[in-house]
């Protein structure tokens, strides 16, 4: 029987998110209690937890308005 590796995502692993674009946006992360949103003015760069990272953050990366980071 072949072993299988397990990948497993390390929580505390931080990735730096900064907004590319020439206007603010406001982009929701994911926090223990529920949601909180964070507002990002041009060039501006936040360090969020990987698992904090939500569906918006990954719709804006592949539009190349924001840029993540490790």
């Amino acid at each position: 029987m072949a072993k299988e590796l397990i990948k497993i995502n390390n929580p505390t692993t931080y990735k730096k998110i900064t907004n590319k674009s020439v206007q603010g946006l406001s982009v929701i992360i994911v926090s223990g209690s529920g949601f909180k949103s964070a507002w990002l003015a041009p060039k501006q760069q936040i360090m969020v937890l990987e698992s904090e990272i939500t569906q918006q953050i990954k719709n804006l990366h592949k539009r190349r308005l924001i840029s993540i980071e490790n």
